[in-house]
């Protein structure tokens, strides 16, 4: 009975590093590689007769991972001990809230798991031969401390940190692999005028611009969720400063222009008929978005929306899956 006690204790404390989150990281980071990196090297391989392959080993690309996952999970738990207080009124099954855990122990622990994934994120950029590597590790942790610290509660600050995080997702896997691409192989592609690797880097940048732009109205979402208890310790997020309806009408103006890219991005680069099937497919599920986040009454209702944004935007990470078909099969060189 006390083991069973010591379990269930130990899986509520895990909740304050956001398990779900965490996968969500760790698998945009595997699709970038293993979907849209790798299938594409190997099929410009055989075009070009060329042996191109990965700068990372699968090792050095999981250290890489978990140095991402220490630094995302400190951030949550040390987000978690600031918000202690005001959880008590916007979230009190927090674990923080709920279990009455120690905010000084919890403190150690973010601090801990920033360090570590610090130390790993400067290994990596040692074993790359490129230090300006590391300063993406160290701009991460320090926009997650002055987060949780002093912009969480300001008027767009807060979110647009959040969005720079959320793109830098995908994009830190680009920094990695396309930096050292380009070095690896300068001589052996100079007889093939004009090329280099920058085609790998625009599918990770457009990956990370449309993570961001759904983060975005997510985070602004989650402002109109807590608005309560945030109002009651002064916070000045955009439900606040300028209500509920005004609120809502920047978030389906962010939607809108998720819709815009998305479409345009698809007549102009990707107009094969498999992405435009996704196309159509995201574009109702962002209509849905958009009709959940009008019909949203008080927190239940802004917290569904949230929920479902996180379901869109994991659909829409999965169309990786489908560019990895469409290379594999040869057709994404045919358009």
């Amino acid at each position: 009975m006390v083991q069973r006690r010591r379990r269930l204790l130990m899986v509520k404390q895990l909740q304050l590093i956001r398990p779900v989150n965490l996968i969500m990281v760790a698998l945009t980071m595997c699709f970038m590689r293993y979907s849209i990196i790798i299938p594409f090297l190997e099929a410009l391989s055989n075009m070009l007769e060329v042996d191109l392959h990965s700068q990372m080993s699968n090792f050095q690309f999981a250290l890489l991972v978990l140095s991402v996952l220490l630094i995302t999970a400190g951030g949550y738990v040390f987000n978690d001990v600031m918000d202690v207080n005001i959880d008590r009124i916007n979230a009190p099954e927090r674990p923080m809230v709920k279990l009455n855990l120690s905010v000084k122990k919890y403190t150690t622990v973010a601090y801990i798991l920033f360090g570590a994934g610090t130390i790993l994120g400067l290994v990596m950029a040692i074993q790359a031969g490129n230090m300006f590597l590391a300063m993406f590790h160290l701009v991460a942790v320090a926009s997650l401390y002055v987060y949780s610290i002093a912009y969480k509660r300001s008027f767009l600050l807060g979110n647009l940190i959040i969005t720079f995080l959320a793109a830098l997702v995908p994009l830190i896997v680009g920094l990695f692999e396309v930096t050292q691409l380009q070095l690896s192989y300068v001589s052996e592609l100079k007889r093939f005028e004009d090329f280099n690797f920058n085609f790998l880097a625009y599918w990770i940048i457009g990956f990370a611009v449309f993570a961001a732009i759904l983060t975005l109205a997510r985070e602004i979402t989650k402002d109109a969720e807590d608005a309560l208890g945030d109002k009651q310790f002064g916070a000045q997020t955009l439900p606040i400063k300028f209500g509920i309806p005004v609120t809502k009408g920047v978030i389906t103006a962010v939607y809108v222009g998720f819709l815009a890219a998305l479409w345009h991005v698809q007549y102009h680069y990707l107009p094969d008929q498999y992405t435009f099937i996704y196309c159509i497919v995201l574009s109702a599920l962002t209509l849905g978005l958009i009709a959940s986040t009008f019909m949203a009454k008080d927190a239940k209702g802004f917290h569904w929306a949230s929920t479902f944004n996180k379901l869109v935007s994991f659909i829409g990470l999965c169309y990786a899956l489908l560019v990895w078909y469409m290379i594999d099969s040869g057709q994404i060189f045919a358009q």
